[in-house]
């Protein structure tokens, strides 16, 4: 309760506090600790991300933008080095091949939601792991695999880091993900929990779930998305991470320099809908619950592709 009404402090009345107040709010909040020398630079930094949350809240509260922002874990660095956590994706067309072809436009649910299809897990945080595709495909995994058995099980994202070496979250290596689980299947979570040892440590004896294939939909398409999400489940995607997800907490995101063709991070689609005339993707992350909306984002949906949240999206089905 105490970290709770911590985080609601610092996200939603940091503008009644004194910079010094939020810092310690901070510090505490997320287990911020700094050499002497450190301090009084972070502790600028944060004052200047402050103001820019601030600046950018006027604009929400008078109606000019669509989603808030606040005090998060990261608001302690500059925009570069937020940026310098996500490294460029690059994307190979030739996996983008497949429509959703049995389904019509007119059979698409208005919005639909899996968390409350009991299909997502809760959602977790990478961390040290880094590793964002192996969340990414993980949730795809899990979702499918819900589906089809009327079970939930949270998967190892280290099963897949342990033993798919090179870059885990460039598109390939998401490929090589599905691949792996389509082949060896995967450990839970439980039988393969997260440590500092990196050698691979799968068991053919205790794989909690295994695919039967998994699907690129059609590139940039996001009607094709829309309907995989509706009939597939929920669908490991790409996206560009722009400055203000930074301090993403709540609202629509919707930012006109979050273009299609600089991916650089992998999330979890698992829903869409429409609010107040804006459409908008719900996406599950993997930055921890006390980002964001609990973990989630959403996003626009149907202004030109925006993020690229359309241009590499995968199913999975079991």
């Amino acid at each position: 309760m105490k970290l709770f009404v911590a985080i609601y402090l610092i996200i939603h009345i940091v503008t009644a506090l004194s910079d010094k107040e939020a810092w310690k709010i901070f510090k505490d909040t997320y287990g911020k600790s700094y050499t002497l020398l450190e301090e009084p630079n972070r502790f600028r930094v944060f004052q200047v991300n402050l103001q820019r949350i601030q600046c950018h809240n006027k604009r929400f509260e008078a109606g000019q933008s669509s989603y808030k922002l606040g005090v998060t874990e990261f608001t302690d660095l500059t925009s570069l080095e937020f940026l310098a956590k996500f490294k460029p994706i690059k994307i190979n067309a030739s996996n983008n091949e497949s429509n959703i072809q049995q389904h019509t436009i007119g059979d698409l649910p208005d919005e639909i939601d899996w968390r409350e299809k009991g299909a997502v897990t809760e959602v977790k945080d990478q961390g040290a792991l880094g590793a964002c595709g192996a969340f990414s495909v993980t949730g795809a995994v899990e979702g499918a695999n819900l589906i089809s058995t009327g079970t939930l099980i949270s998967l190892s994202e280290k099963n897949l880091v342990d033993c798919i070496k090179t870059n885990s979250c460039d598109a390939d290596w998401i490929t090589r993900a599905f691949e792996y689980i389509e082949n060896k299947g995967i450990m839970s979570e439980d039988d393969y929990p997260a440590t500092s040892d990196d050698t691979c440590k799968y068991n053919a004896s205790q794989v909690a779930a295994k695919i039967k294939s998994f699907t690129y939909i059609k590139q940039d398409d996001e009607l094709e998305l829309q309907k995989a999400v509706a009939f597939k489940g929920p669908i490991s995607v790409i996206i560009n991470v722009t400055p203000n997800f930074q301090f993403y907490v709540s609202g629509i995101f919707d930012d006109e320099n979050c273009i299609p063709d600089q991916l650089n991070h992998s999330a979890l689609v698992v829903g869409y809908g429409i609010s107040n005339g804006k459409y908008y993707w719900i996406v599950k992350n993997s930055w921890g619950a006390s980002w964001g909306m609990d973990g989630y984002i959403l996003m626009s949906r149907n202004k030109n592709n925006q993020c690229g949240i359309a241009k590499s999206a995968v199913y999975a089905t079991v």
